[in-house]
């Protein structure tokens, strides 16, 4: 029953907001509902202040941040969505790990793994892709995961690649007659493919790094 009561009080609050931009369909569900007065008639939805919880608010944000980061490295190593992955997460402070209470599974389950390790007191192993976050260092080990100098060659060339990319990209950039003869908006454009490039170089750089 308070499931439900919730559940009604999301959903009313949510077609007040859509209501301005979708008032057609809105007022349908809404009077699908139950029999009412116009929802043109109810009062603008207010936050209820001892609803919110800041504390829960920050924990979902590291936990949220922990499932990107292991992602992120997933896509940068090429790793197989269905790998599971053995992770180690360094609390760099007192209170971190207390931040996490009621996350672990989700962390486990919408990051795949097969084992999370949570220990202050860590080292961090060898051949490891790392991500540092403010309450966290996260370590995965590579060993088994996947095989280290294909890896390190192809993301080697992907580097050079794009190495080559920016090295034209700053060509172009330093051409007066391109500077002069372009639309400002392609010069700005141009100017935030070889800002990316550049960062994406450094990223490929530390990635590499770690397979060392």
């Amino acid at each position: 029953e308070k499931t439900e009561e919730v559940l009604l009080h999301v959903l009313e609050s949510s077609l007040k907001l859509l209501h301005p931009f979708m008032p057609f369909v809105t007022e349908a569900v809404w009077q699908n509902i139950s029999e009412r007065q116009s929802i043109m008639g109810e009062a603008w939805p207010r936050p209820e202040r001892a609803l919110i919880k800041s504390d829960a608010e920050e924990s979902a944000e590291i936990i949220k941040s922990i499932i990107v980061s292991i992602r992120n490295i997933r896509a940068d190593m090429n790793i197989p969505h269905s790998k599971r992955l053995v992770v180690y997460l360094m609390p760099l402070r007192k209170a971190s790990e207390a931040k996490l209470k009621g996350g672990i599974d989700y962390i486990k389950n919408l990051a795949r793994l097969e084992e999370l390790v949570i220990d202050k007191n860590i080292k961090k192993p060898g051949s490891c892709a790392t991500a540092v976050l403010e309450d966290f260092n996260i370590f995965i080990p590579l060993k088994g995961v996947i095989d280290i100098e294909v890896e390190r060659s192809r993301l080697t060339k992907k580097m050079q690649e794009t190495e080559a990319q920016l090295k034209f990209s700053d060509k172009r950039l330093k051409d007066k007659k391109f500077a002069a003869r372009a639309p400002e908006v392609i010069v700005n454009q141009e100017k935030d493919k070889a800002k990316k490039l550049s960062e994406q170089i450094e990223r490929l750089k530390s990635t590499i790094g770690t397979l060392l």
